[in-house]
């Protein structure tokens, strides 16, 4: 797995490749963690290049969105495809608005800087 950390817009987009399960998911969680400590609460998840996601890798997700949320923060996934897109689609089920999915990043940026 690698990660890529920018800034985009206040926003920050997280590229993540490879694969993030049980393995790798420790290593993202604990990033995500610092980030969030040193104040970046609206994060974008660019997995334009992440091939397999487990729950582990869903458990990140949901980890950042608690950790964010009492702070005003957002999270979003973007350029997912594949098993990965339609892993994450039955995740969120019946509230796709608790990580709202976007087609790529530039839709994900605007979209969280519009919001609070």
């Amino acid at each position: 797995m690698h990660i890529e950390c920018t800034e985009k817009d206040g926003i920050t987009v997280i590229a993540v490749g490879g694969e993030l399960d049980v393995a790798t998911a420790p290593t993202l969680q604990k990033r995500m963690a610092n980030l969030i400590e040193d104040g970046h609460t609206k994060l974008v998840f660019d997995f334009h290049d992440l091939k397999h996601i487990t729950s582990s890798g869903l458990a990140v997700l949901a980890y950042c969105y608690k950790l964010v949320t009492p702070k005003n923060g957002l999270v979003a996934v973007a350029s997912a495809s594949g098993m990965v897109k339609e892993i994450i689609g039955v995740w969120a089920g019946s509230n796709p608005q608790f990580v709202p999915t976007y087609p790529n990043v530039e839709d994900a940026v605007n979209a969280l800087s519009k919001e609070i």
